[in-house]
């Protein structure tokens, strides 16, 4: 509370001529002055007001209580505003430098120029009161906070031109509120990328699961006697044959929404020389709380044959079973006889544990010979 008292002395010792305390013009005691500037507006204004009510029964004419008007204000802020005035026109109007027009502004000295514009200014100002409706005085009173108002705005909002006593006073305070602003920007575009990384993720995660769903639906189908169907597409149920142009090769297509709400499709395409078999591919996932934790990819061979083309599992979920529960799963669901993988040393182990037959053999890649292994599984 004190601080707050300090800040309401400073700003009126420093921006009017009313008595108040000994206030010393340190970072605390200033710490809301800025606040404050409107505050010596009201005074001023609210003295204008009193004048315009008394000077009807003090004064018969209207230029004495004109000056009043104009004489009043520059009198309570000890005319700070007119010397301001007075050294910017100066300044401004001299054909220099700007390091030179600075230094117009240290200057005790005041140029003719800068005489004529103040005096033109206060001959406009009295003639406006003497002309002005005693009705309009309160909202001419008005313009006095405003005007303390944009005072403290143009302070933290402008660059300063020079160094001084009151730049000194608040400076930290408007680096401060320019550094807390960049922090407050830099906090909303983290928390927007962040959010838009997110609900990236989620989409992609939909995207994905929905096109596993849509591919484990797809069923192979054959003929009463177990042979294929001379039509390619009729061998594949909730999948459909597509080709684009007569140049390309087909493809065979599923389906799904995607996480944004739209409609798109997954292909496989069909090489010439493919068989049904080459193109029937599942793939299979293991969700935990709505989360893909694992996916297997298999190629049906056969009607009850199939191979492990792929398996993996997330890290964070190993350990749990999750590769085996998958295969046994594939095997039950389809009724398999056999399946067959192949692998090398780093998942070899896997497979002999969930009671695969290795057999080792060898193959050689860009001159190097590399150890492989054939995992099969029957029933």
């Amino acid at each position: 509370m004190k601080t707050v008292w300090n800040s309401l002395v400073a700003a009126f010792t420093m921006y009017s001529k009313i008595p108040m305390p000994n206030v010393n013009l340190t970072e605390e005691n200033t710490k809301y002055s800025l606040c404050f500037f409107p505050l010596v507006g009201v005074v001023i204004g609210a003295i204008l007001c009193g004048w315009r009510i008394a000077y009807p029964y003090l004064c018969n004419g209207d230029f004495l209580p004109a000056v009043v008007f104009v004489i009043v204000p520059v009198i309570i802020s000890r005319g700070t505003h007119v010397g301001g005035f007075i050294h910017t026109v100066d300044a401004m109007c001299a054909p220099r430098t700007m390091e030179k027009k600075l230094e117009i502004l240290k200057d005790t000295h005041t140029g003719s120029f800068a005489i004529i514009i103040t005096l033109a200014y206060f001959l406009i100002a009295l003639g406006v009161w003497s002309e002005m409706s005693i009705n309009a005085v309160p909202m001419l009173a008005v313009g006095f906070v405003l005007s303390r108002a944009l005072c403290g705005l143009s302070i933290m909002t402008f660059p300063y031109a020079k160094t001084s006593k009151l730049h000194d006073v608040f400076k930290d305070k408007k680096q401060k509120q320019v550094y807390n602003k960049d922090i407050i920007k830099m906090e909303d575009k983290m928390k927007t990328n962040i959010n838009e990384m997110k609900n990236e993720y989620r989409a992609n995660a939909e995207n994905y699961k929905n096109a596993i769903n849509a591919w484990s639906n797809v069923k192979r189908t054959t003929k009463k006697d177990g042979s294929d169907f001379a039509n390619f597409g009729k061998n594949f149920v909730n999948a459909t044959i597509r080709q684009k142009y007569s140049w390309c090769n087909p493809t065979l297509e599923v389906g799904y929404r995607c996480g944004n709400g739209y409609y798109t499709y997954d292909t496989i395409e069909i090489e010439k020389n493919d068989t049904v078999n080459d193109i029937f591919v599942k793939i299979f996932a293991c969700f935990e709380q709505d989360k893909i934790v694992g996916i297997m990819v298999v190629s049906f061979k056969e009607q009850k044959n199939i191979e492990i083309i792929g398996i993996a599992v997330d890290v964070s979920a190993r350990g749990k079973g999750i590769g085996s529960y998958m295969i046994n799963q594939v095997i039950n669901n389809y009724g398999l006889l056999s399946v067959y993988a192949e692998t090398d040393n780093d998942a070899v182990g896997f497979y002999r544990k969930n009671g695969f037959n290795i057999m080792e053999f060898s193959e050689t890649y860009d001159g190097a010979t590399v150890v492989r292994y054939k995992c099969e599984l029957t029933k």
